[in-house]
């Protein structure tokens, strides 16, 4: 592959008319390539068609480098049916126009008759959502009309993975250790209570350095109710989860008396 690389680099520097494109084609190229050179288009137009296979192939099933995207191989099936193409027009006029408000309202009506958005808006919608982000009815309506498919779909790009994906209970149980205490920081933000619901469903399954790292993880979020988890945790198998539970213990009750005060 490199060879033929080489020799279209040098047809890009010196044309087509002085170096041949047509010379060591790679076996991946060689059904799709001899069609591309047989069809009456110019050598640009044969040298673009070519660069552009050759680009595919090597970017073919590569994988964000981050560690901190969470990529499921394919999407789950739907639970509700594809609204139709017919209805889907109505959205598409809605997100061209920024008509926020009575996109809303179809997408309520959508969920209410158990539509998903269709394939063909999703790109469409989940970049809406970034540009609304701050609209957090809009936000909820999206997360669960973009369906299984822009779930997935929104693991690709960082900045839709966050607005989507974080904070679902699916990552929480399936993802990295960075992705989980993103997600119980988001799900413990929205509800306190799931978050702690969450943790403690697994709590006993995670290796000690995984509970000491999400118990690091509730200090932004921790209050009085958290009292009785911290202190189910001061008889924890490991000394260190004691030590950190006791010492969140404390904060749990400063916070608790603080409220008090307030009131």
């Amino acid at each position: 592959m490199k060879r033929y690389e080489e020799t279209l680099e040098r047809a890009a520097l010196v044309g087509t008319e002085r170096a041949s494109i047509e010379d060591d084609l790679p076996p991946y190229l060689a059904d799709i390539g001899r069609k591309i050179l047989s069809n009456d288009s110019s050598k640009e137009g044969k040298f673009l068609k070519l660069a552009a296979c050759v680009y595919q192939y090597k970017n073919a099933g590569i994988l964000p480098k981050s560690e901190e995207i969470h990529i499921t191989a394919t999407p789950e099936e739907e639970e509700g049916a594809l609204l139709p193409e017919s209805s889907a027009r109505l959205l598409d006029r809605c997100i061209a126009e920024n008509e926020i408000a009575l996109l809303k309202d179809t997408i309520d009506r959508c969920l209410t008759h158990r539509f998903v958005a269709p394939h063909s808006l999703l790109p469409a919608l989940l970049e809406l959502g970034l540009r609304q982000r701050r609209d957090e009815e809009l936000g909820a309506l999206l997360r669960t009309f973009i369906g299984a498919r822009g779930h997935w779909l929104s693991q690709f790009d960082p900045a839709w993975f966050d607005l989507y994906c974080i904070g679902s209970e699916k990552l929480w149980h399936e993802a990295s250790l960075p992705l989980r205490i993103r997600s119980l920081d988001t799900i413990r933000k929205a509800d306190r209570q799931k978050g702690l619901a969450l943790l403690q469903a697994t709590w006993n399954d995670e290796h000690y350095k995984t509970r000491l790292a999400f118990l690091n993880a509730l200090s932004s979020t921790i209050a009085l109710d958290d009292a009785p988890f911290l202190m189910g945790c001061l008889e924890d198998k490991s000394k260190e989860v004691q030590r950190e539970a006791l010492r969140y213990s404390f904060t749990s009750r400063h916070h608790g008396r603080s409220r008090s005060t307030s009131e």
